[in-house]
């Protein structure tokens, strides 16, 4: 039984009791929520994922909340950090708790996720737990989790069994939690402009107030207790805030005994030893020297942007910036802290290109990055280039990129009155460095672009600019190509024929025959704004922001026709196509989804795969890899996988008859047993696959008749060593039969 708690804030018993029922609701269908999960893609690996919220730390290891992925960061030269893996999720990554080998993880509206990382190039979700609220603080005293749940309050978990982790009590407070600390069983609730609350939780079941302290005129953003005091980091309104010390040897008449008011707004703080560290929004790291609870005085800060969330360890102190990610700061001497390296965790994605193991990256604001993915699970950054002009400030979007040959092209457009315009190329002699070796300014804002035997096209505007780029530093205009609409966009080549997407007017299609001299030969005007046109076997996709995607035959360039309207998402922006041994599929990116359709006909699309995001812009395939650009999340690199899980370049294409029945017990942590049946008599085999797809065991079965049959599994690997915890992937095969599984492994 849940035990629900109100404070009470004035409201009548009736309000109460609405509240009661909503956040009742609330729980029902958050938990129906985590029934609609993506399915048809697998996550391969994030690059620069999101604004970083959250750090903690825990020997030579460092986990960052950076926006919807947790990254774990070797340390042990914090100088030079490496990532070793990480985790995607669903929500923000708002707090992250690390006792021994699991992680808790305050994940926004998504809940509380415990994650096993003992090992961290290979973490694994043991359970996600839907909670009442935005999940956004989470502190353990075992075998609890005191969870901070913003229009919610204090919540308390059950994390005996982390596979099962259960929803005790929680506790409802005016403007709800954004924080919670707990020490014995006293804890306490930060709750912004609502104060500061503190709770006997003695009775996990039943949590008491005993006290509200009255911040009237300050937003209480953390709280830390440290035996008799609490550490309070508040910010003032309009401007301002600080640190205030209040004796709480008796919890239930607690008293402010020192106040430390700064120009900066404090945000949240770790103690460590005689210091306070607080991330300041405004003001980067602010270290208060607390050995005098009465008068605490700045010890020293170090002013470098955005500070939102802070720990210390070693006297290094990790300050999550949000978009400026990760800094590391000595504080070795507290009076003059030095920072010692950022480390990026956000990328404003515009467009996406792959070429061996690298991928290029365009952002907002303009600059280039280039990435080694050889090792899907700890990308690295080779190159770094954001375009500055002539007063050293950004004055750009990145909006393309593309590969051609050995050379790497960029279309770059102001977004600001009297910016620069252009289309830069780089050579491709080493990959992981390109090099600039020319750039033509445009007199309008290009889009969309397509480079094809030395010839570029770019839209720009109503015009589209023909170019010879065959000598890079000296690029000639061969045509200003004048079209019939009012803004092209986004554009592909096949054969001989260009389709463009156009705002308000729909498709065109050229003929380039005449590379410098196109003509237009065919078109399907929209509803709506085309931003993007993909050819397919035939057919034109076309992306329109307000009538979805439109699916144009164009078998005959001077007569397109559409044969089908997807019409149930919308702002479609992109299309991509992945084509292999199981048939041909379309990527097509919306609003905030990535969604794939089997086209084997084209005029009946069915959907086979959903991916959520936050705002994907453009993508590119190779093979069965999808990379999605996007402007708010950065870079996913995502696998289409077919009926069972398994990718058709990983696995193999097989048909699929057997019958799974499943393994027992699941988890294991000796031994399972394997349950399947089969359509007829064969020689039958066991593959037994880790996370990242690779074969790490076949146990033989040898001939099995039709019917129910049975292997058991000890956990072995194939050189008989134990296998590490975590979930597994099995497939029983047999002859042309074959089903698959998961498991997870208790070690």
């Amino acid at each position: 039984m849940i035990k629900i708690a109100y404070i009470n804030m004035g409201e009548s018993v009736r309000a109460q009791r609405i509240l009661c029922v909503c956040l009742i609701l609330f729980v029902f269908l958050t938990s129906i929520a985590y029934a609609q999960n993506d399915y048809g893609f697998r996550v391969l690996s994030r690059v620069l994922p999101g604004e970083a919220h959250a750090s903690f730390e825990a020997g030579n290891l460092c986990y960052i909340g950076a926006g919807n992925v947790l990254q774990v960061y070797d340390i042990t030269n914090p100088a030079a950090p490496v990532l070793l893996g990480q985790l995607p999720l669903k929500g923000q990554v708002e707090d992250v708790v690390v006792i021994d080998s699991l992680a808790y993880i305050a994940n926004g509206v998504k809940g509380m996720i415990i994650a096993d990382i003992s090992a961290p190039t290979q973490i694994q979700i043991l359970s996600q737990l839907a909670l009442p609220g935005e999940v956004i603080g989470v502190t353990i005293i075992a075998p609890y989790a005191y969870v901070a749940a913003l229009d919610g309050g204090l919540v308390i978990v059950d994390i005996t069994n982390p596979l099962l982790p259960a929803l005790v009590s929680f506790v409802v407070v005016n403007q709800g939690a954004i924080t919670v600390d707990a020490s014995g069983s006293l804890a306490c609730a930060s709750c912004g402009y609502g104060g500061l609350y503190f709770f006997d939780i003695s009775n996990p079941n039943s949590p008491t107030q005993l006290s509200l302290v009255d911040t009237t005129g300050t937003w209480v953003y953390d709280t830390q207790i440290r035996g008799n005091y609490a550490y309070m980091a508040y910010a003032l309104d309009p401007d301002g805030g600080g640190l205030k010390i209040i004796n709480i040897a008796n919890p239930s008449a607690p008293h402010v005994v020192g106040n430390l008011i700064t120009s900066y707004s404090f945000d949240r703080l770790d103690l460590n030893g005689n210091y306070a560290y607080i991330a300041a929004e405004d003001g980067g790291l602010i270290i208060v020297n607390i050995t005098s609870p009465s008068n605490p005085t700045t010890a020293g800060a170090w002013h470098g942007g955005y500070g939102g969330n802070v720990s210390v360890l070693n006297n290094r102190a990790y300050l999550a910036g949000v978009e400026q990610g990760l800094r590391i700061i000595s504080a070795t001497n507290p009076a003059s802290p030095q920072l010692m390296i950022t480390v990026p965790t956000f990328s404003a994605c515009q467009d996406v290109e792959k070429a061996g193991n690298y991928v290029y990256i365009v952002e907002k604001p303009s600059g280039i990055k280039v990435i080694n993915l050889q090792n899907m699970s700890a990308p690295v950054t080779s190159y770094n280039r954001q375009f500055y002009y002539q007063n050293g400030a950004y004055q750009g979007v990145g909006e393309g990129i593309s590969v051609a040959g050995n050379h790497l092209y960029v279309v770059d457009y102001s977004d600001i009155n009297g910016g620069q315009n252009d289309f830069r190329v780089y050579g491709l002699t080493n990959p992981a460095q390109p090099d600039s070796q020319g750039i033509y300014i445009l007199s309008s804002s290009p889009r969309g672009h397509k480079v094809r035997a030395d010839i570029a096209y770019i839209a720009t505007g109503p015009t589209m600019k023909i170019l010879d780029v065959r000598t890079p530093g000296s690029i000639e205009l061969l045509n200003n190509f004048e079209g019939d609409w009012h803004s092209a966009y986004a554009m592909d080549i096949s054969g001989n024929y260009l389709y463009l997407g156009t705002m308000n007017t729909g498709l065109r299609i050229l003929n380039i025959v005449n590379e410098d001299t196109p003509t237009i030969v065919g078109s399907l005007d929209t509803d709506g704004r085309t931003y993007a046109s993909r050819y397919h076997n035939g057919y034109a996709y076309v992306c329109d922001d307000t009538c979805g995607l439109r699916i144009v035959n164009v078998a005959n360039p001077a007569s397109p026709f559409e044969v089908t309207n997807i019409t149930n998402y919308t702002d479609c922006v992109d299309a991509g196509f992945v084509d292999d041994s199981y048939g041909s599929y379309a990527i097509i990116l919306f609003n905030n989804q990535v969604v794939a359709y089997d086209i084997a006909n084209p005029a009946q699309p069915v959907e086979v795969g959903y991916y959520e995001t936050i705002d994907p812009h453009h993508c590119i395939t190779r093979g069965d890899t999808v990379y999605v650009a996007d402007r708010m999340n950065g870079l996913h690199v995502l696998l289409l996988e077919h009926e069972n899980g398994v990718s058709d370049d990983s696995r193999g294409a097989l048909p699929r008859n057997a019958i799974l029945t499943g393994n027992y017990p699941n988890p294991f942590n000796s031994s399972t047993t394997i349950e399947f049946t089969l359509p007829n008599n064969g020689e039958t085999s066991l593959e037994i696959y880790d996370i990242g797809g690779r074969k790490i065991a076949e146990p033989v079965i040898g001939f099995a008749r039709s019917g129910l049959n049975r292997i058991t599994w000890n956990g072995t690997d194939e050189s008989g060593r134990q296998i590490a915890g975590g979930l597994y992937f099995y497939r029983v095969i047999s002859g042309n039969n074959s089903a698959d599984g998961k498991m997870i492994y208790l070690k």
